[in-house]
């Protein structure tokens, strides 16, 4: 039976898709080389005019539109590089363009696609509520659409970075793809299958959103949450596009949050290229199933480099404390003047540089002639790191490091979320202070925060945001952390120490850790309890 998309149908889009974008390089990249032990090389699709992909298929799909449907005009929904390339190609063809994208859409990306031209409609909460407006709309007004990657000509258009990358560089024994909805792999597959069948094509998925693997092994898992790679986050995959990575893909390999991180790190630090999630998964695949491509010719297809600066920033961070470039400590000190011109003085001589201080002292975990000390400092390495603790710890001061990790205490999941709690805490407190993390979002986060916390008879009496410092969440996407004082006198037990505030907050799901309680009852105490 032959595939819904052929090489003859890649081979086709390739001339009117190499007239209008740009032919990007495909390059050995010796840095990512030595870390993952196999032969790398890289088709950075972030050079494109839009930083992704998408524009092939989008010019591929338009050039083979009649003259009358090019007068009708194109619509598309999409939150990101679809809307994008869709907006560029249609109003430099002369169309009348449509992109109706999800009204969570950051607003970055709603003034980038304006920019191109396209008239935005903002509509539902995701994309697939997109898609239902975009269909009504294109039949209301008789516009085409254009589907993101489940269209034969869009497929084809991707063929093209296939192609490319069997002219531009070696003998590959592997080239490994992000999927999403699978136009890209799909399309890939078809072109690099049939001109060098013993390359295989191996796919990547986010682990949240296992789309394709799921269809290809028959087996439910789990799927959604907030992922470093929204670009692929797809809960379902095309018709044409899974049938052709059923028949040409040798694999899906699941990645992890962390390791998309690290992957995006590494391909700014080493590579000197910036990556959006998507974009660094075939990355994070090497570093996720080492030893399979160790030795081997691998390509990898970085997709895209759309990435919030800010999340950026934040990965970067983050990858200094995995490195113990950055660490944070807590100590309970007495609270007396000169304890705090003391620390900064021995941290001074041992040449770490002080980012962030916090001083608590309003809590019941504190002692009341105590406080407690957070220390966020930048240091050379583990070594310093570990030098830090132990001086002081010489000095006879209780000392915590703190360490970013996924919340696991208890690893209680509450829809995409994962929430900790402490276990040892007083039955009662008048002053109890939930931790509670959250995808920040222009105004609604700290508004149904307020209203939860009204409506439950409690009062802040404070609130934090961290969102890089030693007991930050688990992902880079600046998720913040609010502190809140609770409970007005009311009476707070519950499961695991939890109080009810806490529970409150969890049933409208939002992840609550209440806090430890305290790591030493005077100033010469010490514990030994991570937080």
């Amino acid at each position: 039976m032959p595939l819904p998309v052929t090489l003859g149908d890649v081979e086709a889009a390739l001339p009117v898709v190499q007239a209008a974008v740009l032919r990007t390089p495909t390059l050995r990249a010796p840095r990512l080389s030595a870390l993952t032990g196999a032969d790398v090389w890289v088709k950075f699709e972030n050079f494109q005019l839009t930083s992704s992909f998408k524009e092939r298929g989008a010019v591929a799909k338009l050039s083979r539109l009649s003259a009358e449907e090019a007068a009708r005009g194109v619509i598309a929904m999409s939150a990101g590089n679809h809307a994008q390339a869709v907006a560029y190609h249609g109003t430099r063809l002369g169309m009348k363009t449509i992109i109706v994208m999800p009204e969570t859409t950051p607003q970055v990306k709603v003034m980038a696609t304006e920019a191109f031209g396209a008239r935005v409609v903002l509509f539902g909460e995701t994309v697939a509520d997109a898609e239902q407006e975009a269909r009504r709309i294109a039949e209301n007004e008789g516009c085409v659409f254009v589907h993101p990657y489940d269209d034969p000509h869009v497929i084809a258009g991707q063929g093209s970075i296939g192609i490319e990358m069997l002219e531009d560089g070696p003998v590959f024994d592997s080239i490994v793809v992000p999927v999403g909805g699978g136009g890209l792999i799909g399309g890939i597959a078809v072109a690099v299958k049939g001109r060098s069948p013993s390359t295989e094509i191996v796919g990547v998925e986010a682990s949240l959103y296992p789309a394709m693997r799921m269809l290809l092994d028959g087996i439910e898992r789990p799927s959604g949450g907030p992922t470093l790679a929204e670009g692929i986050a797809v809960r379902n995959v095309g018709r044409i596009t899974s049938e052709i990575v059923a028949r040409l893909v040798s694999d899906v390999i699941l990645v992890e949050e962390s390791t998309l991180e690290r992957a995006v790190n590494a391909l700014l630090t080493l590579q000197k290229t910036v990556a959006e999630g998507a974009g660094a998964a075939g990355l994070a695949a090497l570093l996720t199933e080492p030893e399979r491509f160790r030795g081997k010719t691998v390509g990898l297809v970085l997709c895209g480099g759309n990435i919030d600066p800010r999340v950026l920033a934040g990965i970067m961070v983050r990858e200094l404390e995995r490195d113990q470039r950055i660490v944070s400590f807590r100590l309970t000190i007495l609270d007396r003047p000169g304890m705090l011109g003391r620390i900064s003085t021995l941290l001074g001589k041992l040449g770490a540089n002080i980012l962030e201080v916090h001083h608590r002292r309003t809590f019941l975990d504190v002692p009341a002639k105590g406080t407690r000390l957070d220390l966020t400092v930048e240091t050379r390495d583990q070594a310093h790191a570990e030098a830090i603790h132990a001086a002081l710890e010489a000095e006879g001061l209780p000392v915590q490091r703190l360490h970013s990790r996924l919340l696991h205490r208890c690893g209680h999941h509450y829809g995409a979320h994962r929430v900790s709690c402490d276990g040892h805490l007083p039955v009662r407190h008048r002053d109890a202070e939930p931790r509670l993390d959250a995808v920040p979002r222009a105004g609604p986060g700290l508004r149904d925060l307020g209203d939860l916390v009204q409506c439950h008879d409690a009062g802040i009496s404070r609130l934090r945001h961290p969102r890089h410092a030693g007991d930050g969440y688990r992902d880079a996407h600046g998720l913040w952390r609010a502190g809140l004082c609770a409970a007005r006198g009311r009476a707070c037990g519950g499961l695991l120490g939890v109080c009810e505030h806490a529970h409150a907050l969890r049933a409208a799901d939002r992840p609550v850790q209440r806090s430890p309680p305290p790591v030493a009852r005077h100033a010469g105490g010490g514990g030994d309890r991570e937080q």
